[in-house]
């Protein structure tokens, strides 16, 4: 309501990208532990937090009721094989370095897939 008044006529709020429990490097740890002869997968349910799901569908209700768009990064790195956690073979693909901050790799790749760009 702020940003209208203040004459901003386009809204774009971003939801809350997938939430790994301890961090992501660690649930790559723990799969490839148990998984030894495997490649590093690109994709992985394993180990995620539930609570980024719940925020996302929350924030989207907000964006509607609001009249504002909504992006998800839950929808946008997730798919039917699971969510991605890296954008390429070395280290530095990693999607986020901790629980849930992007890292460059990460970010470059999420907000690529924004409708605006």
């Amino acid at each position: 309501v702020a940003l209208r008044a203040a004459g901003v006529h386009h809204v774009v709020l971003v939801g809350p990208v997938p939430h790994w429990i301890g961090s992501l490097p660690q649930q790559l740890f723990n799969y490839i532990r148990k998984h030894r002869t495997d490649p590093v997968p690109t994709r992985m349910n394993q180990g995620l937090s539930p609570e980024a799901f719940r925020i996302d569908k929350l924030m989207a209700a907000m964006g509607r009721r609001l009249g504002v768009e909504y992006i998800s990064p839950c929808a946008i790195l997730g798919n039917q094989e699971g969510f991605l956690v890296r954008t390429g073979d070395t280290a530095d693909s990693l999607i986020v370095y901790d629980s849930s901050h992007l890292t460059v790799s990460g970010s470059k790749y999420l907000v690529s897939r924004f409708p605006y760009f």
